[in-house]
C-alpha cells in the first residue's frame, strides 16, 4: 500500500486562469443498455483511447517550456475537467478545447456505430463549455508501492463550479456543442490581440 505524504495549494488565482470541461452524452444510459455483452468491452476499449489521446496531447503540448506545469486535470467519470494559468491560459485552454472536440468528432460516429444501438435517440455525443475566473488546484503528494514519488492535482474553486453548470446549457440547446462564457471570451480576445502584435513586431 502507498503512503501519504503532503498535500499543498499548487496554484491560486482568483480572476487569472480558464478551464473548459466536456460531458459524453447518454454515456450513463449506453453503459447499462450495454453491459451485459461485448459491446461493453469496446466502449471501454474506447474510453481508454480517449483518455490516453487527451493526457499524451496536453502533457505533450506542455511537458516543457514556459508553460510547463500550468495545467491540471481531472477525469470526471465521463468526462474531463482541465485547468490552465499562466500568462496564456485562455489561449492555451482553447487550442487543447479544439483538439479534443475535433478526436471526438472524428471518432464517436464510427464508436457509435460499433454500439449498434437500435434506439437512434441513445447514441454516445458530446458537450463543451469554457470559462475563465477563479481557480484553486490543490496538489496531493504521495508514494505509490514501489516507493515512487507521484502527486494528483484537484481543480478547486469557483472556475470548474461554474464552467460545470455553464456546460449544462448544451443539454437545453441541443444544437450546439460548445458554449463559451462572456468572461472566457473577453480574456481570450485582449491575449489573442496581444499575441498578434507581439509577432507582428
Amino acid at each position: 500500500m502507498g503512503s501519504f505524504r503532503c498535500s499543498t495549494i499548487h496554484k491560486q488565482d482568483n480572476y487569472g486562469a480558464s478551464a473548459f470541461i466536456f460531458d459524453l452524452r447518454n454515456s450513463t444510459k449506453i453503459t447499462r443498455f450495454i453491459s451485459y455483452d461485448e459491446r461493453l468491452t469496446n466502449h471501454v476499449d474506447y474510453m481508454r483511447k480517449l483518455h490516453k489521446f487527451i493526457y499524451s496531447t496536453i502533457y505533450g503540448e506542455y511537458s516543457t517550456g514556459s508553460d510547463k506545469d500550468e495545467f491540471a486535470i481531472n477525469d470526471t467519470g465521463d468526462g474531463y475537467i482541465c485547468a490552465f494559468w499562466g500568462r496564456k491560459h485562455s489561449l492555451n485552454c482553447m487550442k487543447m478545447a479544439i483538439e479534443i472536440r475535433n478526436q471526438l468528432h472524428n471518432t464517436l460516429p464510427k464508436h457509435n456505430d460499433k454500439l449498434k444501438l437500435r434506439n437512434k435517440d441513445y447514441k454516445l455525443d458530446y458537450g463543451f463549455a469554457i470559462h475563465t475566473g477563479g481557480l484553486t488546484v490543490e496538489r496531493v503528494q504521495f508514494n505509490d508501492k514501489g516507493g515512487k514519488l507521484i502527486h494528483k492535482d484537484f481543480i478547486l474553486g469557483i472556475l470548474p463550479n461554474s464552467v460545470a453548470r455553464l456546460e449544462k446549457l448544451n443539454k437545453l440547446y441541443t444544437e450546439y456543442n460548445f458554449v463559451a462564457s462572456g468572461n472566457y471570451k473577453n480574456c481570450f480576445v485582449k491575449r489573442a490581440f496581444v499575441n498578434k502584435c507581439v509577432k507582428a513586431i
